[in-house]
């Protein structure tokens, strides 16, 4: 006689008492779930005028999908107005929201969900600063300034070294108008030569401590502060507007340009 034997698969386990815990106690543990994420947030050149449309590939927080009441209570807005200050405090650091949205766009209107309080929001190597800073060239999304507190973005060594002028003097400059940045991350992608001397301009309301700059190629990860120090003992980089050579606004440095012709 042939006997069948019982094919058990893996499940997905649920904590079934979980609804009948105090609502209190759920949103605490839905609270718990949230960390810190990178957002990608790539803002093209616009083909139409006033036109920028956002571009993301970063998935939709999980708790925002996990079921009806942690997506309520995470995106719930607060009338700070009506608000006390204890309550405020309370809940805000926990409130996505959708950002970047673009009304403009020839498909269905786009958006973010974004943890301003947590998440650091990665523009890529194509996003111009001036797409998230000027109101009357890009009124849609120049306002979201104003709510980054963590920045991230690329820069290709050859972009500053033969283009340095625009770079370091207007596009690095608009980085003043982000008056909530806490942290900004720049990604080297043609390693740091090109960047010596950056805090030389305090053009960072995260103040020049807060500037971490990564070696694409390697993964090396410096703070700039201490990138132009180690400069200046290799020979004089970062020297502030003087001489010829490595970085920008100095003479020596680390290393020149990698394989760019």
């Amino acid at each position: 006689m042939t006997t069948m034997s019982t094919i058990t698969t893996p499940t997905t386990l649920t904590l079934h008492p979980f609804p009948l815990l105090p609502f209190e106690l759920r949103i605490l543990i839905w609270e718990f779930t949230l960390h810190p994420r990178e957002v990608e947030v790539v803002i093209l050149e616009p083909l139409l005028p006033k036109s920028a449309s956002p571009i993301s590939h970063t998935a939709v927080p999980g708790p925002l999908q996990a079921c009806r009441e942690s997506h309520n209570h995470l995106t719930a807005a607060i009338d700070t107005s009506t608000s006390t200050s204890t309550n405020t405090r309370n809940r805000k650091p926990y409130l996505y929201e959708k950002a970047f949205q673009s009304s403009t766009t020839i498909c269905s209107q786009r958006y973010v969900w974004i943890n301003f309080f947590l998440d650091t929001i990665s523009i890529g190597i194509y996003t111009n600063l001036n797409y998230l800073t000027s109101p009357s060239e890009y009124p849609e999304h120049h306002t979201w300034r104003n709510k980054i507190r963590r920045l991230k973005f690329d820069k290709e060594y050859w972009a500053v070294h033969n283009d340095g002028e625009y770079f370091f003097q207007w596009e690095l400059k608009q980085l003043e108008q982000f008056q909530k940045l806490e942290e900004c991350h720049i990604v080297c992608m043609d390693g740091f030569a090109g960047f010596e001397g950056i805090t030389n301009r305090n053009y960072f309301p995260c103040g020049t401590e807060n500037v971490w700059l990564y070696d694409e190629d390697n993964g090396e990860r410096v703070k700039a502060v201490e990138l132009d120090a180690r400069a200046e003992r290799a020979g004089g980089g970062g020297g502030g507007g003087g001489g010829g050579g490595g970085g920008w606004g100095g003479g020596g440095g680390l290393e020149g340009p990698r394989g760019r012709c």
